[in-house]
């Protein structure tokens, strides 16, 4: 695959890695509607010191220009936030030497399987 090296000229989103999914939206849009995002391909390195993404580029898709909006998503099966299981087990410990009150606990809860 081609490879596109995508300069910025601020600093990355501290949330993109390697292993993303890259787009971009035309400027040309009015706005960026779900049909006017065009897929890149996937993030195969970053340089945060010099602000360089690079994307290998699936062959049919035309470079962004210099004002196109650049965006990114996580792949959902690495990125999960919720425990998967049938049970989780916690404990809250607290060492400090003068009382403390547990403000709020929550829990996010699914069922994974049958």
């Amino acid at each position: 695959m081609p490879t596109l090296l995508l300069t910025f000229p601020n600093p990355l989103n501290t949330s993109v890695q390697v292993g993303d999914t890259a787009y971009y939206c035309p400027v040309t849009a009015n706005e960026c509607t779900q049909a006017s995002i065009v897929e890149m391909g996937p993030v195969t390195a970053i340089n945060r010191v010099t602000y360089v993404v690079s994307v290998d580029i699936i062959a049919t898709v035309q470079n962004p220009g210099t004002s196109d909006f650049i965006l990114f998503s996580k792949d959902a099966a690495a990125n999960v936030s919720s425990l998967k299981g049938y049970f989780a087990k916690t404990t809250f410990r607290n060492n400090a030497t003068v009382p403390s009150e547990l403000f709020a606990v929550s829990a996010d809860i699914h069922e994974s399987s049958k």
